[in-house]
């Protein structure tokens, strides 16, 4: 039986992967140069007319960016909310310019604001509200702000998680969001 190369394939592999943390200690880590990131989680949406609930809803957002230096980056993000139920559907499209602070070059703490466009897309189901169906698009602007804190996992990958509020203003109405997303970003 041929279980000879496999195992000495096996333990290579093995010895690898365990020692790539260690490798990457040594490895260049700053926040300077081209990096994208994802973030994904969920977060509760509330509109500013009487009666409306918070609703919870998914986030999945995209970004790409450079670092002016190791304690600020800039990039622009696409963001995409969504929220369903028997009632009515929401949908919000942002594309936002951001700013993240890193107070301490060498800790994974940070601040970020940004702002931009938002689409919203709503449909309601008139049928369950005796109203009729009726479905609304709006573009408006967005503004936001939160704190993350990230770490390295390698040498070129961090991950942590970020909380944000963000303000979307359409010409009749608002919504605010508080969001929490785990976030990976590509240095």
């Amino acid at each position: 039986m041929r279980t000879r190369p496999i195992s000495i394939v096996l333990s290579v592999v093995t010895v690898g992967v365990l020692a790539t943390p260690a490798l990457a200690l040594d490895a260049f880590r700053d926040r300077r140069g081209l990096f994208f990131g994802l973030l994904a989680g969920g977060g509760g949406t509330k509109a500013d007319f009487d009666g409306a609930e918070r609703q919870l809803g998914f986030n999945l957002r995209a970004r790409v960016g450079g670092g002016v230096n190791q304690q600020l980056t800039l990039d622009a993000e696409y963001g995409f909310n969504i929220h369903s139920d028997d009632r009515y559907s929401r949908q919000l499209h942002a594309w936002t310019v951001n700013a993240n602070l890193f107070p301490d070059k060498d800790m994974g703490l940070y601040f970020r604001v940004g702002g931009g466009l938002v689409l919203g897309a709503v449909e309601v189901d008139g049928n369950a509200l005796g109203i009729g169906d009726k479905s609304d698009n709006e573009l408006g602007l967005g503004a936001g702000a939160g704190v993350g804190y990230e770490f390295f996992a390698n040498s070129d990958l961090a991950v942590g998680l970020l909380v944000d509020f963000q303000y979307q203003s359409f010409d009749q109405y608002a919504l605010n969001s508080l969001n929490l997303g785990i976030t990976a970003t590509w240095y």
